[in-house]
């Protein structure tokens, strides 16, 4: 039997073996999820002393961060108690909780346990909530837009930096605070962005050194004053990943006060206007009774939101599914035409061969062209098999 635990706190593993005497030889402790993550290999010939062992170092083996910072431990588990220390470990447990797995040699889980963390007010409230990465012309145009999205605590932000590709620290930027709800942007040339989008956009500072958004898509990370991961992801120019590469738009994150994993291309949409929208909010709210069908035209109002139409003149879906082949291969495809800044809904396409059973697998996006104000045409396409009976296709509306 073998059971693993942990101490958040205490930047250490414990790993106990509820064996005679074990020999954990090349076994691994890693996380899983979260924004934090932390890799350790035992090396060959760690022994760990079994529970014939009298003591407190009877089958157990502490992993710390660093061996030397565990010597310096004031409060048990610390140093001078004679325990089993190994380390240290690669990356850092994360305060907003995650898994940790313990693996064999053959890379069998032989335990696993889970945490739910206490996260900092940065990691509770502070969102990269739009990117602006290839603003076309000379590319100095560039930004990155964060937002408390806290409704009653504001977020002190001395020291809050980014530490990847994209380098910045607040500490001596005029914004020092952001009030609940408030934005701030970071830019790569200030000249630049002031000369498209003006002067009352508040910008806290400009990228450090050479850095700059890549085009091709890298990864930012965020951390608070303490060092602990805010946001850590990576983005990129192609699908899933909304199309901002190349045509003004940038990358704006859906719903940020539900505070989405950015790591999802899904969460993600593109402004709806050319050099984005930094320190406003270009989505479209629905307002009303998502079952409501107020024009009796058959179109709730939730799908009139998704599609950009209104409740209040009748109008149809104009859906009308095609068959074709492709290369030998039959196919289904439908086109529609919705607005994507409906944030407050979800869109896909399903089928069904019996009125019952709903499903949008399959269905992958083969074209999209933007229109105006946010609406694009899309097509969508799902491979069928030869001699397929009668199919139903809609498009689904979930509101949120």
């Amino acid at each position: 039997m073998i059971s693993s635990g942990l101490s958040l706190f205490c930047r250490f593993i414990f790993v106990g073996f509820g064996c005679n005497k074990s020999s954990p030889s090349t076994w691994t402790t890693f996380s899983d999820g979260g924004q934090g993550g932390v890799t350790f290999t035992f090396e060959p010939g760690t022994i760990v002393n079994g529970t014939g062992t009298v003591g407190t170092n009877a089958n157990r083996i502490y992993v710390a961060a660093s061996r030397n910072a565990f010597k310096t431990r004031t409060v048990a588990p610390k140093g001078g108690q004679s325990l089993n220390v190994t380390g240290g470990f690669q990356g850092h447990l994360s305060n907003l909780g995650e898994t940790l797995n313990l693996l064999d040699d053959t890379g069998t889980q032989r335990a696993t346990t889970s945490y739910t963390g206490s996260p900092t007010p940065h990691q509770h409230y502070l969102a990269i909530t739009e990117i602006m990465y290839n603003p076309g012309g000379d590319g100095l145009a560039e930004f990155i837009e964060l937002r408390n999205i806290s409704t009653t605590e504001a977020l002190g932000m001395a020291n809050v930096h980014f530490n990847a590709d994209v380098e910045f620290n607040f500490t001596g930027s005029p914004i020092i605070s952001l009030a609940p709800g408030a934005r701030c942007i970071i830019v790569r040339d200030l000249a630049a962005f002031r000369a498209v989008h003006g002067d009352a956009v508040p910008v806290a500072g400009v990228f450090a050194g050479t850095t700059a958004l890549a085009n091709g898509g890298e990864g930012l990370k965020l951390e608070d004053p303490q060092g602990n991961t805010v946001k850590e992801f990576a983005y990129d120019d192609i699908a899933p990943w909304p199309p901002a590469d190349g045509n003004g738009a940038s990358l704006v994150l859906m719903r940020p006060e539900t505070n989405p994993d950015p790591a999802l291309p899904k969460n993600w949409r593109a402004s709806i206007s050319p050099g984005g929208n930094p320190a406003a909010d270009d989505a479209r709210r629905f307002t009303g009774v998502h079952g409501a069908d107020d024009d009796h035209d058959g179109l709730s109002a939730l799908v009139e939101y998704g599609l950009g139409t209104s409740d209040g003149t009748p109008s149809g879906l104009g859906l009308h599914p095609v068959r074709g082949m492709d290369a030998g291969q039959p196919f289904i495809e439908i086109t529609v035409t919705r607005q994507t800044n409906a944030d407050d809904a979800t869109f896909a396409v399903q089928s069904t061969s019996d009125l019952n059973t709903w499903s949008g697998n399959g269905w992958t996006l083969r074209t999209s062209v933007p229109g105006s104000d946010g609406a694009v045409t899309e097509t969508w396409r799902r491979n069928t098999v030869s001699g397929d009976g009668r199919v139903f296709v809609r498009c689904h509306f979930t509101g949120l």
